[in-house]
C-alpha cells in the first residue's frame, strides 16, 4: 500500500489526479482478472504472492486518490466526508474478511475470489461514476 501511495504521488507530479486514478483502476482491471484466474487455478507461492502485491500496490494508488477526488467536493465539509470515506473503507474491509472467511477451505482461492469481487466493486464504481459525469446528472 505505501510503494502504491508513493508511486501515486510520483505519478501525480505529472499527470492529473483522475488520470492517475483512471490508470490505477485499469491496471486494478486486469489485476481481478487475473484473480479470478487463480482462485480457479493452484499457483505456486511465488505467483500467488506477486498477484497479491500487484492488487495491494494498486489499491494504495487507489486510496489517497480517490480520497483527494471526494474531498474536492466536500469544501464546507471536508472533516465529515473524511470520516464517511474512513467508515466506509472499514466496513468493506470487514466484508472483505468476513467474504474470505466464510469462503475458506483450506487453500488460497478464497482470497483470490475475495479480491476479485471487491476489485470488481471498485472498477464498477468508477465505471458508474464516469457515466454519471458524461450523462451530467
Amino acid at each position: 500500500n505505501t510503494a502504491g501511495a508513493l508511486l501515486a504521488g510520483q505519478l501525480l507530479k505529472r499527470i492529473t489526479l483522475r488520470k492517475v486514478g483512471n490508470l490505477a483502476v485499469t491496471i486494478l482491471s486486469g489485476s481481478v482478472v487475473l484473480h479470478l484466474a487463480l482462485s480457479q487455478l493452484s499457483p505456486n507461492l511465488q505467483v500467488f504472492w506477486m498477484s497479491v502485491c500487484l492488487y495491494l500496490l494498486v489499491f494504495g494508488m487507489i486510496l489517497p486518490t480517490s480520497m483527494a477526488s471526494a474531498l474536492e467536493p466536500a469544501a464546507e465539509m471536508p472533516a465529515f466526508a473524511a470520516s464517511l470515506f474512513g467508515a466506509c473503507t472499514m466496513i468493506a474491509g470487514f466484508m472483505g474478511a468476513l467474504m474470505a472467511s466464510r469462503l475458506y477451505d483450506g487453500d488460497h482461492s478464497a482470497i483470490s475470489y475475495t479480491m476479485a469481487c471487491f476489485g470488481g466493486g471498485a472498477v464498477l464504481v468508477l465505471i458508474l461514476g464516469r457515466l454519471r459525469d458524461w450523462s451530467g446528472l
